[in-house]
């Protein structure tokens, strides 16, 4: 079937035609199989899920230091503010700085009743993850991926166990929360290419500061989105709506740069050696192993205490499973690894005399990378209806 051309040659009409919400498509011209209500489906889903997460107390790891330790911080909203003239568990000497995670452990504290109901700081979790999967749900459509494989997708990132400790473990939030801001902003950066409406520009904007002030992997999150844009979508590096975004973009990482560096007194998070670099290497296919055959998980691991050849299966697994699939698109299939590594980098980039763990709530957002590589092997794109893609999966 022919490729078609989303570029309109008219000024009047928009460069990119809207795409069909992802619950309408079709998997192909003689497929209707249509999931109803799927939001509602993925919400029920993660709530029954992550439900027995609410009866979980302190693990007594970097929780019951925002809660019970910082109690007296919490108790003053004024903190709200506050929390972006300093670091992260030190005022003055922190390399982390993640004022928007803070706020939320305040407002937590309160809406806990002075942080007595841990079950509420959990429920906040829930939440999070929930709206992380159904904005999925949503950039997957604005992706062009049929309504049934963008729920199956959404399906995997809802329940997968790799991706728990982001869900159950309370400070695993600040992957949940970075992940609704980066999704947002995602969307709405598609959203604005496509009609240049002014609202677009500005939520994404919002959502973008917002992701800055949550965690620092947000850096790659504009990167992120000129790889979907441009390999991904297709779109043209130098259009106008582009170009206006990335002045955007460059404009919201030195807004955060320079509050980063008047708020405390730090090491940079990206200050590892190359030593250090090449000695994380190995994590990139110990993550692989741990999202393709989950076996291995751990509660704290550490990357020397990691086996090895489940990577190696997990990356052998992939490696045939697209040779054997005949309708890539390499540019999609590209933009699906570079994603990864892009949202997986910062494991890379931290010094090892800053932080030795390899918690896998870090594969919250390089996960969706991993995922959009689906679409493009013959479980997808073969012969199977929509209908047989969601009774296999």
């Amino acid at each position: 079937m022919a490729k078609k051309n989303y570029t309109s040659t008219s000024s009047k009409a928009p460069l990119i035609q809207p795409v069909q919400e992802p619950s309408t498509t079709k998997l192909a011209d003689s497929d209707s199989f249509v999931i109803p209500y799927p939001t509602l489906w993925l919400a029920a889903l993660v709530f029954l899920l992550y439900v027995p997460s609410l009866k979980y107390g302190l693990t007594e790891l970097d929780d019951s230091i925002f809660i019970r330790d910082f109690q007296a911080f919490n108790e003053n909203l004024a903190n709200l503010w506050g929390a972006f003239n300093r670091g992260l568990f030190d005022a003055v000497k922190d390399p982390y700085y993640r004022p928007l995670f803070s706020d939320s452990m305040i407002l937590n504290y309160w809406l806990a009743d002075h942080g007595q109901h841990i079950y509420l700081y959990h429920l906040v979790n829930l939440l999070l993850h929930l709206t992380s999967v159904i904005l999925l749900f949503k950039l997957f459509g604005r992706l062009r991926i049929t309504g049934p494989i963008a729920f199956v997708l959404s399906v995997f990132f809802a329940v997968h166990p790799v991706l728990t400790q982001a869900v159950a473990w309370i400070p695993g939030r600040n992957d949940t929360l970075l992940a609704v801001f980066v999704l947002s902003f995602l969307i709405l950066s598609v959203d604005f290419v496509q009609t240049g409406k002014p609202l677009k520009i500005l939520g994404s904007t919002l959502f973008l500061l917002a992701a800055f002030f949550t965690k620092e992997t947000a850096v790659f999150a504009a990167p992120a989105a000129f790889v979907i844009l441009i390999l991904y979508l297709g779109r043209g590096v130098f259009e106008p709506r582009n170009l206006l975004q990335y002045g955007i973009w460059a404009g919201c990482f030195a807004i955060w740069f320079f509050a980063r560096r008047h708020a405390t007194v730090q090491v940079g998070l990206g200050g590892g050696t190359a030593q250090d670099i090449v000695r994380h290497l190995p994590l990139i296919w110990q993550y692989i192993g741990k999202i393709v055959l989950p076996v291995n998980l751990s509660v704290f691991p550490i990357m020397e205490d990691t086996v090895n050849y489940l990577g190696f299966g997990g990356v052998a697994a992939f490696a045939v499973v697209l040779l054997l699939s005949p309708k890539k698109d390499w540019k999609k299939l590209s933009a699906a690894i570079l994603l990864f590594f892009l949202f997986l980098l910062p494991v890379l980039l931290v010094p090892a005399s800053l932080n030795e763990q390899t918690f896998e709530h870090r594969l919250y957002l390089p996960m969706i990378g991993i995922l959009l590589i689906f679409p493009e092997t013959f479980f997808f794109n073969g012969k199977y209806t929509s209908g047989q893609v969601l009774v296999f999966s």
